[in-house]
């Protein structure tokens, strides 16, 4: 398979996708298992782009208030059991701590300082740890609502630095069981989940086709039956193609 072609082109859809995304998150009940969102979970800096991205950080907990910290590392051998994070100072999030109120929406910076690598993507992983200001144990009640105050997660995203020079390359092979999809290139590949897709015009022939971070030199291999030509969306950043696999020989 012949390399695609990398576009620095941000597509409207997926800007109108991540307001719909974090508008729904402005209104998200708050549990014990999510305190914190962000927007935008995976950021991705591109050739040429400038090296400052803007974050909204949510606080959804109804009556807590949280200080704010923020870790960076950045990631070896993603995707596979080799992987290692290191603490790193190539990305600054700015404030690097802030206090932030119940429902409360506060706009931080991420900026990269240290320049693209010429074909090699950098990953890093940026964690938002929230510690609330009063550490109590003892259960409240606010407006006749009982909340425990102790529990608190911590919140991450995903940051892809693209070298300067992307050149992705999604190649496969199939077999009677099943399709090897591989990243033969230097930038990572997102394979879209696509639910109840259907090989056949009366939609009775149907099944979930899983997602899948493929990050370089990484592969994964999805379980479809051979007699089936399936088409996976796939997108490298913000450009979103296709492919097509044809059925087993």
């Amino acid at each position: 398979m012949q390399p695609t072609p990398f576009t620095l082109s941000v597509h409207v859809g997926r800007a109108f996708l991540a307001i719909a995304v974090f508008s729904a998150l402005m209104t998200y009940s708050p549990s014990a298992e999510a305190q914190i969102v962000v927007q935008e979970v995976v950021r991705y800096i591109k050739p040429k782009q400038r090296p400052v991205e803007n974050i909204l950080v949510k606080n959804v907990d109804a009556t807590r208030a949280f200080t704010i910290t923020s870790e960076i590392v950045k990631e070896e051998n993603s995707g596979t059991d080799a992987r290692t994070q290191e603490p790193s100072k190539d990305i600054v999030v700015a404030p690097p701590s802030f206090t932030i109120k119940p429902g409360e929406t506060i706009l931080t910076r991420l900026v990269l300082t240290k320049p693209a690598d010429k074909d090699m993507e950098r990953i890093y992983r940026i964690r938002f740890k929230p510690e609330t200001l009063k550490a109590d144990d003892t259960p409240t009640e606010v407006s006749g609502v009982k909340t425990q105050i102790s529990f608190v997660t911590t919140t991450g995203m995903l940051v892809l630095v693209s070298p300067q020079n992307p050149q992705p390359k999604l190649t496969h092979t199939r077999d009677g069981e099943g399709i090897t999809f591989k990243n033969e290139g230097n930038v990572t590949i997102d394979l879209r989940r696509f639910d109840n897709y259907c090989f056949d015009e009366a939609q009775t022939d149907c099944m979930d086709l899983p997602g899948h971070r493929l990050y370089p030199e990484n592969d994964w291999r999805v379980e479809i039956p051979g007699d089936k030509q399936v088409r996976y969306n796939y997108a490298v950043y913000d450009d979103f193609q296709s492919i097509v696999v044809d059925a087993a020989q």
